[in-house]
């Protein structure tokens, strides 16, 4: 149901703010979840609805909101040198993820 959800308002947010609305609705579906946006996001760049690069902009957005939240609950229940330890991890991750969208 959740794929149906977020597939029907990248449609319409598509036709109402164009690439900024699928943006927005990858930054935050990945709050929660990356999987539905994912998959909205592949479906209407093969159908042609949505450019690749959007598309892999988006799910990379959706990726990163989603690792940001995850590295932000580890750092707020554990905290000290487990916190910093996973912060410091994601956010290398985040900046390979940005450098590659960057080169493609």
């Amino acid at each position: 149901m959740l794929l149906a959800v977020v597939l029907l308002l990248a449609q319409a947010l598509k036709a109402w703010l164009g690439e900024t609305g699928i943006y927005l609705l990858a930054a935050v579906s990945g709050i929660s979840d990356v999987d539905a946006i994912t998959l909205s996001l592949a479906r209407m760049s093969s159908t042609g609805a949505l450019s690749s690069g959007a598309a892999v902009t988006g799910i990379v957005i959706a990726a990163t909101v989603n690792t940001l939240v995850k590295a932000l609950l580890v750092a707020a229940l554990c905290g000290g040198v487990m916190g910093r330890l996973v912060l410091s991890t994601f956010l290398a991750m985040i900046a390979c993820g940005a450098l590659g969208l960057y080169l493609v």
